[in-house]
């Protein structure tokens, strides 16, 4: 993730991009615009610090120093940008309150960040995606009440999927769109978990899994399927023995049962190597409109798997490793009528994990 605020002082042969690098080397980073010298002397900044806190207050700095020496803050926010143009826009209020809310966010107690969030109430802010996550993470760490934790984070997802459908744009600062519907949904797994829901905890991060899967997003799923729902325990021990050498496995595989799975896995004498997982069946009505589309009426065979198992995955398991096969949803479009088969495969894992960019939920110092 970067960060990036850009910075314009006519007559534009000067303009800056400053960078705020979160993660386990946090730095800052400053970029001279309309570069026309050495490729790798465009830098007028680089440091590292030993704490986001540090790298956060540093930051600040350095957008004042330039402020102060008559820059004004464009509304751009693509950090490989090179070129504001001629004439670039300022950053509205809201925009920038909302970039210090992330910021806070990486780097402050709970208190200052639910601080900016009052401050930006009663602005197009309050409106926006981010400033939903942010209040509905404020209002779970709280646990006053996780009702409004869950409600927040639902119209955060909410917004964001209507902002796409309808092409309107919505403001993230430099986090990329998949990003942040990725923490968003994460976010609405635990608050949902939290308000003893583990039903739609389990839905949203499952959907996840299959839409932007990594290491943590499969280990949450592992874990609500595990401490949740014993009729598909085993499908969170397969986990376990597929991906344990990336660690945080440790709590599933000691619990009772899974040495005895892993014992016949290793042996080869586990039980099938196949299950379905539950389903949404098609209605006869569903099925009928493909069939008028179409003009046809589908096989037999098909129809009932259609009516009895719908939407569904089909897990398969092999010596060394396993797969879903999933079975899509039906619609009326002639192109994707069919329930077509899709392997899912465990997306590749580097052997050292990278440490995560978290925001912090510390009630103070």
């Amino acid at each position: 993730m970067y960060l990036a605020k850009f910075f314009h002082r006519a007559p534009g042969d000067d303009d800056r991009e400053l960078m705020l690098v979160p993660g386990s080397d946090p730095m800052v980073i400053g970029v001279h615009m309309n570069w026309k010298g050495d490729r790798d002397a465009d830098k007028f900044l680089r440091k590292e610090f030993s704490g986001i806190a540090d790298a956060a207050a540093a930051f600040r700095r350095h957008v004042a120093k330039l402020v102060a020496a008559g820059y004004v803050e464009t509304d751009h926010t693509n950090y490989t940008l090179r070129d504001l143009g001629p004439n670039p826009r300022a950053k509205p209020d809201w925009q920038k309150g909302l970039d210090e809310l992330m910021i806070l966010a990486l780097s402050a107690p709970m208190a200052e960040q639910a601080a900016q969030l009052d401050v930006l109430k009663g602005t197009p802010a309050e409106h926006e995606p981010l400033y939903l996550w942010h209040a509905a993470r404020c209002g779970k760490v709280a646990g006053e009440d996780l009702a409004q934790a869950v409600r927040l984070a639902e119209q955060a997802r909410d917004t964001l999927v209507a902002r796409r459908a309808a092409g309107q744009p919505h403001y993230a600062w430099s986090i990329y769109e998949n990003d942040l519907e990725g923490r968003i949904l994460e976010l609405l797994s635990d608050v949902y978990l939290q308000a003893d829901n583990p039903d739609a905890a389990l839905k949203t991060i499952e959907h996840l899994c299959k839409t932007a899967p990594n290491h943590t997003r499969i280990l949450k799923r592992a874990e609500l399927l595990c401490g949740y729902f014993p009729e598909r325990r085993e499908e969170a021990f397969d986990d376990a023995f597929q991906w344990s050498r990336f660690g945080g496995y440790e709590d599933i595989m000691a619990f009772p049962g899974y040495e005895d799975y892993e014992a016949q896995r290793k042996a080869g004498t586990s039980s099938k190597g196949w299950r379905w997982k539950p389903g949404t069946p098609a209605s006869e009505a569903d099925v009928s409109k493909v069939e008028q589309v179409l003009g046809v009426r589908l096989p037999d065979d098909y129809r009932k798997f259609l009516l009895t198992r719908g939407e569904t995955e089909l897990l398969v398991r092999l010596p060394e490793s396993s797969s879903e096969l999933a079975s899509m949803r039906l619609t009326n479009s002639p192109r994707s009528f069919a329930m077509s088969w899709t392997s899912l495969p465990i997306p590749r894992t580097s052997s050292k994990r990278p440490a995560p960019i978290s925001v912090r939920n510390t009630a103070s110092r």
